[in-house]
């Protein structure tokens, strides 16, 4: 950890790593491409471009303008790639299933990518398809910082989890910061280096991330991503600070790859509002009010239902068409009280499971 990276080694160290594993397989490679970074940087890398069959999803009620959308179809038609847009609509349906997949450990969050995976199999068959994913290159790359930590009490500042929690003090269970204390107690002078806050925060984070892969990975894809890589990881972690503010070291390179052509004044939608088509096209079925009561402030509960009971409404995230992804990631998404509830729901819904089981 006490090296620093250059940015030429780590881009090398990259591609030699993807060109090693594209060589290890002839069928079809999957690549989720929403125009980003991660995606962007995977495709500029692979050599044998006549392999990828990239797809997209979009976040806005027109999902084909969404701006992960707009930027894919771009980057499709620059390398030459065979590319598709996969709408997304009922992946709220499939909250029993991902129950089902992950229990308890985290919270029902990534449905949509169980919808996007099973359209995307039915055009290309699992058993000669692997996925190229580019779980967490962003946070490697220097896409989030974590603020130092004074206590045991200050350790969910690593939990990453984008305001998708429930508020401490509804919860009716006796505390008990056992656990943390002791972790706090072993850690804590590792936590002082900011790249180990960083290694910190996505151990805990993959509790959830890891529906990336394991989602395409039930389905029968093989899936296989750089970013897990030990030597890769850690040249990008140890890039200097000035160089990954901003991701400035990734930029510098597609500039020089020319693939950095006016995205932001692309016409395209930046509002995120795909939680509320999915609770436009999926009613789902009320907590149980009495069990969760056991643990958590009826009065929560019950306002939860109420509201996903009501009829859905549009939340301000940005101006569409107007508003470049550099401006729109500093303006504060306001969600109305049904998205608040459904991400409570999607919280609770396994701890109810769990519940009912144990009856």
């Amino acid at each position: 950890m006490g090296k620093v990276s250059s940015s030429e080694e780590t881009l090398e160290k990259l591609k030699s790593s993807i060109n090693d594993w594209e060589k290890q397989y002839d069928g079809d490679i999957v690549l989720p491409l929403s125009g980003g970074y991660d995606s962007k940087l995977l495709l500029s890398m692979i050599e044998d471009k006549k392999r990828i069959k990239a797809y997209s999803y979009g976040f806005s009620r027109r999902q084909e303008e969404s701006f992960e959308v707009v930027r894919a179809k771009k980057l499709a038609d620059f390398y030459g790639i065979e590319w598709k847009h996969v709408p997304l609509t009922e992946f709220l349906q499939y909250i029993p299933d991902w129950y089902d997949e992950f229990g308890i450990s985290v919270h029902a969050h990534g449905m949509y990518q169980m919808e996007f995976y099973r359209q995307i199999a039915k055009e290309i068959q699992t058993n000669n398809a692997c996925v190229l994913s580019g779980i967490i290159g962003d946070v490697w790359a220097g896409n989030a910082r974590f603020d130092k930590i004074g206590s045991s009490c200050e350790l969910d500042k690593l939990s990453y989890s984008h305001g998708m929690d429930i508020h401490e003090d509804i919860c009716l269970l006796p505390e008990n910061r056992d656990v943390s204390d002791a972790f706090w107690n072993n850690h804590r002078e590792q936590l002082e280096d900011e790249n180990w806050r960083v290694v910190y925060a996505m151990r805990m984070k993959l509790m959830l991330l890891r529906y990336l892969m394991e989602v395409p990975q039930g389905m029968g894809y093989s899936v296989w991503t750089p970013f897990l890589d030990i030597d890769t990881a850690m040249a990008m972690l140890t890039l200097p600070w000035e160089e990954k503010t901003d991701r400035k070291w990734q930029s510098r390179y597609f500039e020089e790859q020319k693939i950095e052509y006016g995205w932001l004044k692309t016409e395209c939608d930046y509002n995120m509002i795909l939680d509320e088509t999915g609770l436009r096209n999926t009613k789902l079925e009320p907590l149980n009010e009495k069990l969760l009561s056991k643990i958590i402030d009826k009065n929560f509960v019950e306002n939860v239902n109420r509201n996903l009971a009501t009829a859905p409404w549009e939340s301000f995230a940005a101006k569409p068409k107007t508003v470049p992804n550099i401006l729109n990631k500093y303006i504060k998404k306001h969600n109305t009280p049904k998205v608040n509830a459904l991400y409570s729901y999607e919280i609770l819904y396994p701890l109810q499971k769990v519940m009912l089981k144990s009856m």
